[in-house]
C-alpha cells in the first residue's frame, strides 16, 4: 500500500470501526450476560471474512496508483504520460474516493450525518445486513 495515498491508515480505521460494530452486535444478543466462547469465535471470524472483500479492493486500487505513479512499465507510462492529462486527475480522484465513500460506519452511534459532493454510501456489508433483516 502507497504511504503517500493513506491507504493504509484508512484501511486500520475502517477494521476498527467493522469489528467494533461486530463486537457490539454481539454483546446486544444478550442483555444480561457475556457471549459464550462460540459466540465470540464465531464473530471475529464474521468480522475477518467481512473484511477481506474490502481489503482486497483497497489493495487493488493502491496497487493501481502505485504502479501509475511509478511509471511501472510501458503500459502504465503511456497511460499517466498520455491518457491521463486527457481523461483529468478528477477522474482518477472521483474513483478513489468513491471507493473511500463505501467504508463502514459505527453502526450503533448516532450523528448528524454531512454529506459531501459523492455522499456516503452503504457498503456491501450493511447492504446485505439490511437484506437479511
Amino acid at each position: 500500500v502507497t504511504p503517500n495515498a493513506a491507504f493504509g491508515g484508512s484501511t486500520a480505521m475502517e477494521s476498527a470501526v467493522a469489528l467494533a460494530n461486530t463486537l457490539h452486535a454481539t454483546l446486544a444478543l444478550h442483555s444480561s450476560k457475556k457471549p459464550s466462547d462460540t459466540e465470540v469465535e464465531l464473530a471475529l471470524q464474521t468480522y475477518q471474512s467481512s473484511r477481506l472483500a474490502r481489503v482486497k479492493e483497497i489493495f487493488t486500487v493502491s496497487w493501481m496508483l502505485t504502479r501509475l505513479q511509478a511509471y511501472d512499465g510501458w503500459l502504465m507510462y503511456i497511460a499517466q504520460r498520455w491518457v491521463l492529462p486527457i481523461v483529468g486527475l478528477g477522474f482518477v480522484a472521483k474513483n478513489v474516493a468513491k471507493t473511500c465513500s463505501q467504508a463502514p460506519k459505527l453502526d450503533f452511534v448516532d450523528f448528524d450525518e454531512d454529506r459531501g459532493t459523492l455522499g456516503w454510501e452503504e457498503g456491501p456489508d450493511v447492504k446485505e445486513k439490511k437484506i437479511t433483516r
